[in-house]
């Protein structure tokens, strides 16, 4: 905050003359762009109108975009800020094969901001830092350094976010520093989901690293040309880039004391209530990444004898969907954790088999790390690439209904029927029941449903734990098909026990969200 006050503290307010009206603004011929001879810079442009209060953006490309593409999105840029009292010059860096590879990240912002200065930026104007993707995720921790250093003084993200590695538990608080907007767009299908994009909206502090999805819009309108692979965008490239631009220079405003921030603080107010229902699936599911970081997978977790705190909202759920009607009205009560469900950790381990004492039921769950299945324990697998982004499956040791209602009712039920896919099944229902109005319309005319099919079960285990529930797609649906174990009553801790991989409902919503819309990836102009 030092380097941000340093900055500001240098900057003149020329909108306002002696006599209070507005400065006339000098033009330049709209011929405007400059070919800088520094290493690793594509273009400079240099605003129309100099003379207003003056901002320099350095532009680092996304992996494989081709620099020139994105100056059709920044000139918007530029014509906004001339319309909100700023002068905006921008240099877009260029490298190697079209890949924003970080060690040549710094050398290339310096020449920038050197190459701004040269073309008109006075040396009182801040520097903003802005990337797409690829270029936005990868260099923030020599962002952060060059924050830390007064030479940036803020971040704009394109389809990029802050990523987990400056977040708790990795880090005891919020380690990216450099005032931050976000930008995503709500039909990009690969890593920069909205499914991500709602981590972000749930875990950056507003005041400071506000998030704002673009409705609409998908990963490639960031930049103009090229073909990519993505789903269909809904509307243009000019009101894509438009509506960026409106965002940014809002944001900018306000982060240069020129203005409110009202049209921003409606943006990021609307943002929320898209990514709402999944942030809410996602705190159902317990994820690691929400409301529960405290669980195997997650770097720096705490879990003694490998048995958690807290446990998962959804499998507190289908514990009582699998005991059933009968033995929630007796008044039972439903606890579950995370735990270390591994079989072969080793080490001094509380017993992971689930249980009835009294009137209570102890359930167990493990989120697989990764979205084909486990990943390892010691939270390496804690990473911003996997495609979908929810967990892979939920790991769900449960009381069966037989043992239940033999304990719980003093009756003899019959055993077990294919619950677990009944389960599933609950977890696609509650998709289709909660995800916004406008997505599931947009679900139910272009997705590829999903279908639950009957459960593949196992005999022991260890080979419950190391399968995996798989999705197939079959005729234009998807089949969902769980694992499972089930064992009749007798005296052994393992009797009297149900496991289920379930589809958790964050991962069902997602489905709803994107990756069920696959029959709308193209490769779009």
């Amino acid at each position: 905050m030092v380097a941000l006050s340093r900055c500001l503290g240098f900057l003149a307010l020329f909108l306002v003359g002696a006599d209070g009206e507005r400065i006339a603004r000098k033009r330049k011929p709209a011929s405007s762009s400059v070919q800088p001879q520094a290493d690793g810079v594509h273009v400079v442009v240099s605003p129309q109108v100099t003379n207003l209060r003056p901002v320099g953006v350095v532009m680092n490309p996304g992996g494989l975009v081709e620099a020139g593409l994105y100056e059709d999105s920044l000139r918007r840029w530029q014509a906004e800020a001339e319309k909100n009292g700023i002068s905006l010059w921008f240099a877009i860096l260029g490298y190697w094969f079209n890949l924003p590879i970080p060690i040549n990240t710094k050398k290339n912002v310096n020449n920038g901001i050197s190459a701004m200065r040269g073309a008109g930026l006075p040396a009182n104007g801040p520097v903003l830092f802005s990337g797409h993707s690829m270029g936005g995720g990868a260099p923030l921790p020599i962002v952060q350094e060059l924050y830390d250093e007064g030479v940036l003084s803020g971040v704009v993200l394109q389809a990029a976010f802050i990523t987990r590695s400056f977040f708790p538990p990795v880090t005891a608080d919020l380690a990216f520093t450099a005032p931050t907007l976000t930008v995503g767009a709500e039909l990009n299908f690969a890593t920069a989901r909205i499914t991500r994009f709602a981590e972000a909206v749930y875990r950056q502090p507003e005041a400071t690293h506000p998030v704002v999805i673009i409705e609409g819009m998908n990963h490639g309108q960031f930049f103009t040309g090229g073909s990519f692979e993505d789903i269909k965008p809904e509307i243009s490239h000019v009101e894509a880039q438009e509506k960026q631009a409106k965002i940014v220079i809002d944001w900018l405003r306000k982060f240069l004391g020129m203005g409110s921030g009202s049209f921003l603080r409606s943006e990021v107010a609307r943002t929320k209530t898209l990514v709402q229902p999944l942030i809410t699936a996602f705190e159902l599911e317990g994820s690691r990444a929400f409301n529960v970081p405290n669980q195997v997978g997650t770097p720096n977790w705490e879990c003694p004898r490998g048995v958690c705190p807290q446990g998962s909202p959804w499998v507190a759920e289908m514990q009582a969907y699998m005991a059933g009607k009968n033995v929630m009205d007796s008044g039972v009560q439903i606890q579950n954790s995370f735990a270390d469900l591994f079989p072969f950790s080793g080490g001094d381990r509380e017993g992971r088999k689930p249980f009835v004492s009294g009137d209570t039921i102890q359930a167990y769950v493990m989120a697989s790390n990764s979205a084909g299945g486990l990943g390892d324990q010691d939270g390496g697998d804690f990473t911003e690439d996997t495609q979908p982004f929810a967990t892979g499956e939920l790991l769900a040791k449960f009381v069966s209904r037989q043992n239940a209602g033999k304990k719980l009712l003093g009756r003899d039920l019959p055993a077990d029927t294919d619950i677990c896919q009944e389960l599933n099944q609950q977890a696609y229902n509650y998709a289709l029941q909660n995800a916004g109005a406008k997505t599931r319309q947009r679900f139910d005319a272009h997705g590829e449903k999903m279908k639950m099919v009957a459960t593949g079960y196992t005999f022991a285990g260890p080979l419950w734990v190391y399968s995996q529930m798989s999705l197939r797609s079959r005729g234009g649906v998807m089949e969902v098909k769980s694992q499972g174990l089930f064992t009749g009553l007798g005296s052994k801790e393992i009797d009297g026990n149900h496991y289920c991989k379930l589809l958790s409902p964050a991962k069902a919503m997602e489905w709803v969200y994107v990756d069920g819309l696959t029959p709308l990836l193209g490769d779009w102009q």
